[in-house]
């Protein structure tokens, strides 16, 4: 039988109403939805069932608040036609989504201005952390990220400078490997084709050769 929503005077279901009718605390309830994984299994099923059935919708700005954190990730990537970015894409929303983060994605176009105007656009939305596709951005938007107090983690590239987080592998040093193999298998001609001349594609040429 269906439940019925009992809605605060505004006339919307309320976080409250949820846990008074699961028998939880609204604390419990609240975590539920922006940290899944500290609640457990069979908690959360009963509270996001119930949630459903009265209509609650969470609003991610009171909770935003009241944490003092925004729980959005900002993700630059720079383009959704390279399968790449896509599964790298769909990898960082697996890991974010259990964590209650939600994200926020950006397309740059492998273009340094527009990769700078995402960052701006989406500071305003006060991130609790930023991932960027590479190192090689403008200098006016390393200095702007340096003046923010915002984690940043860069993607697909490596780094061995003090301060500056990278989860990737070396461009140059894996064109170099795959072309080793290529010639130690009995290759004599080998091409490199690249679709984008960026950093990281050059980088790969220059292990190419």
């Amino acid at each position: 039988m269906k439940t019925k929503a009992r809605a605060s005077s505004t006339g919307r279901v309320t976080l409250d109403d949820v846990a008074k009718r699961v028998g939880v605390s609204s604390i419990t309830v609240s975590r539920a939805f922006r940290r899944p994984d500290k609640v457990a299994d069979e908690v959360r099923q009963r509270i996001q069932r119930v949630a459903d059935e009265m209509g609650y919708v969470s609003n991610s700005a009171a909770s935003s608040l009241a944490s003092a954190r925004s729980m959005n990730i900002v993700v630059l990537v720079p383009s959704l036609r390279n399968m790449v970015f896509v599964e790298t894409l769909d990898g960082v929303e697996k890991a974010l989504r259990p964590k209650g983060y939600q994200m926020l994605l950006g397309v740059t176009n492998y273009s340094p201005e527009e990769e700078e105007a995402l960052v701006r656009a989406y500071l305003a939305f006060d991130p609790d952390g930023i991932l960027l596709t590479g190192m090689n951005y403008r200098e006016s938007t390393r200095r702007l990220i340096e003046s923010v107090r915002v984690p940043v983690v860069h993607m697909m590239e490596l780094s061995d400078r003090d301060g500056v987080y990278s989860v990737g592998f070396s461009q140059e040093a894996a064109a170099e490997a795959m072309t080793e193999h290529l010639l130690s298998q009995g290759r004599r001609r080998v091409a490199f084709v690249a679709s984008q001349l960026d950093a990281r594609t050059l980088a790969r040429s220059r292990g190419y050769r």
